[in-house]
This record gives C-alpha cells, sequence and structure tokens, in this order.
C-alpha cells in the first residue's frame, strides 16, 4: 500500500516537472547587430587626390538559434565594416 502511494506522488511529480520543462517554440526574431560598435581603427587614406582620415567600425553580429523541433534555425546577419571619412 505505502508503495503505490509512493509511486502515485512520484507520477504526480513527475507529471509537473514534464509540464515545466516544455519547451515552447515561438518565432525567432531577425537578425541584428549591436548598437556600438566593438572595436574602432583609423588610418590615412587618399581619395581623389585628396588626404582623409578614414574612422572604421566594426561591430557585431547578434545571432538567434532555435533548436525546436527536428529542424533547428538561426538567423544571423553579416559583420559590417562602417566607414567614415573625416576631410
Amino acid at each position: 500500500m505505502q508503495l503505490l502511494r509512493c509511486f502515485s506522488i512520484f507520477s504526480v511529480i513527475a507529471s509537473v516537472l514534464a509540464q515545466e520543462l516544455t519547451t515552447i517554440c515561438e518565432q525567432i526574431p531577425s537578425p541584428t547587430l549591436e548598437s556600438t560598435p566593438y572595436s574602432l581603427s583609423t588610418t590615412t587614406i587618399l581619395a581623389n587626390g585628396k588626404a582623409m582620415q578614414g574612422v572604421f567600425e566594426y561591430y557585431k553580429s547578434v545571432t538567434f538559434v532555435s533548436n525546436c523541433g527536428s529542424h533547428p534555425s538561426t538567423t544571423s546577419k553579416g559583420s559590417p565594416i562602417n566607414t567614415q571619412y573625416v576631410f
């Protein structure tokens, strides 16, 4: 009798834990870039016969990964370099 009661309690606990651990598959967001550059570099550039100072901003891509179901999916965006020229 005690053994049946123990199994009954165990099955209730297992059911509650299974509900808590259920994975919810949602649409993953669109890929984005960080709003601030992680690095900057400068160099002197000669363009159209004029010397300029080039400022290069490097951005990291934010990648979202979903491992729901049998087909994992990701969204990512390339890490661009933003170039600015200072005269």
